[in-house]
């Protein structure tokens, strides 16, 4: 704190302390992130990186909905015959009704003996809810028929209600959840290519799709699926060192010559980006620097003589004519004392910094 002390000595003194005036000071301006060979006012040198990413996201946040569905339940698989009969997935399960149903895995049904297998109705709807029942397998050789069956203990379930549900909105938000993944895993990658200093602009990173599948049709009937991308993410990277100094230096050059810079730092700069092209390897940051300031207060710009006679709204208007300064603070004494006195050797003016 710069303080001003004028003290008036004889029957009676009087001191006033001058604050500086403390004011923040900014400047604005578009700095432009160029190829490092170029060089002029407002402009860092800055280049463009690019990576490639690929990967597969499962996604299991589906939506649910009310609707036929294919009835599941269980069947015993009878063999009668000398030898092992193997069974391959969705083989066909006739019931006495004519409700079709298969099988949904593959089993091996060993001879004079049994094994358990799920089954789902061919056909989705209440139609498959049927009750126990026996079981002929239609693929099989007519005369191995009556020795190789199914049959059921408990009902049949589930042809109509609440079920996953696939579609096309949620493939979209799937579709999105997989690309953001991306976008991270690739933005880590190009974090690895930059130097000491240097920062990626998420706003300045284009993405562009290389290839993007999905496991499922709209409207199905699945608890997931899974996305499966390929993208491409270019990148705009400078050095924050370079755009504080050439900020410092503006803010430098904005400031009157009667101001003094105080707590001035790295922490005090933001920007944004304005505009960006890759293909130029170009890019525009809005940029603001801000700075505290102080006036410098000098001695030699008082004159004594002037503060003679005055009352302290004279005294702090006077002194707030000549200098830009903050609050200024009279006491006299003796404390009836209520004017400046006459005598210049017995006014002090002491100025520090």
């Amino acid at each position: 704190m710069v303080i001003i002390f004028i003290v008036f000595l004889s029957v009676g003194k009087v001191t006033i302390a001058v604050n500086p005036k403390y004011e923040t000071k900014s400047v604005d301006f578009n700095a432009e992130i160029v190829r490092s060979d170029e060089d002029s006012s407002n402009k860092i040198p800055g280049r463009v990186l690019t990576t490639v990413v690929r990967g597969n996201e499962t996604i299991t946040e589906v939506d649910r909905t009310e609707a036929e569905k294919p009835a599941t339940g269980k069947v015993v698989i009878h063999n009668e015959l000398d030898h092992d009969q193997p069974l391959v997935s969705t083989t066909r399960l006739l019931a006495e009704n004519g409700v079709l149903f298969r099988t949904k895995d593959r089993v091996n049904a060993k001879a004079h003996s049994t094994v358990e297998v799920e089954v789902y109705a061919d056909e989705p709807g209440p139609a498959g809810e049927i009750k126990p029942t026996r079981f002929t397998l239609p693929g099989l050789w007519q005369e191995w028929q009556g020795k190789i069956y199914a049959s059921s203990s408990e009902p049949m379930t589930g042809g109509f209600g609440e079920t996953d549900f696939i579609s096309e909105d949620t493939i979209n938000r799937g579709k999105e959840q997989a690309l953001n993944a991306l976008k991270e895993e690739g933005k880590r990658k190009l974090q690895q290519q930059v130097n000491s200093g240097e920062k990626v602009l998420d706003d300045a990173i284009k993405i562009d799709i290389l290839s993007e599948n999905v496991s499922v049709e709209p409207e199905s009937y699945e608890s997931e699926f899974s996305v499966n991308a390929e993208i491409r993410l270019t990148a705009v990277v400078f050095d924050e060192d370079s755009l504080y100094h050439l900020a410092e230096e503006r803010l430098r050059e904005s400031i009157p010559e009667d101001l003094e810079i105080q707590n001035l730092s790295p922490d005090r700069l933001s920007y944004s980006l304005e505009v960006y092209d890759l293909d130029k390897k170009t890019a525009t940051l809005i940029t603001h620097l801000e700075a505290d300031t102080i006036s410098k207060v000098s001695a030699d710009v008082f004159d004594k003589s002037k503060l003679v006679g005055r009352t302290e709204t004279e005294i702090k208007d006077y002194l707030e004519r000549e200098q830009d300064v903050g609050e200024i603070e009279v006491s006299f004494s003796p404390a009836w004392l209520k004017t400046v006195p006459s005598d210049e050797k017995r006014i002090e003016l002491e100025v520090k910094n």
